[in-house]
């Protein structure tokens, strides 16, 4: 945690159905990070879609309970 900021920056937080790629927590807010690649600037839509879901379907959130709706 950083203490200057008082942001809880956690990377491949473990929940029941995988990991996600970043959680932070600050202000009783959580925002869930899920990072993909694109192979050029075509595919970002695509790929963005792609994180979003992947963050919904495994319920990344869920382990913070009500605030799980702020963070997709």
């Amino acid at each position: 945690m950083s203490t200057a900021t008082r942001i809880d920056l956690r990377a491949e937080e473990a929940t029941s159905h995988g990991r996600s790629d970043m959680v932070l927590l600050h202000g009783g807010q959580v925002f869930v990070l899920e990072f993909k690649m694109a192979d050029d600037e075509s595919g970002v839509g695509e790929d963005l879609d792609s994180a979003i879901a992947q963050t919904r379907e495994k319920g990344y959130a869920e382990k913070y309970g009500t605030l799980r709706n702020r963070s997709t």
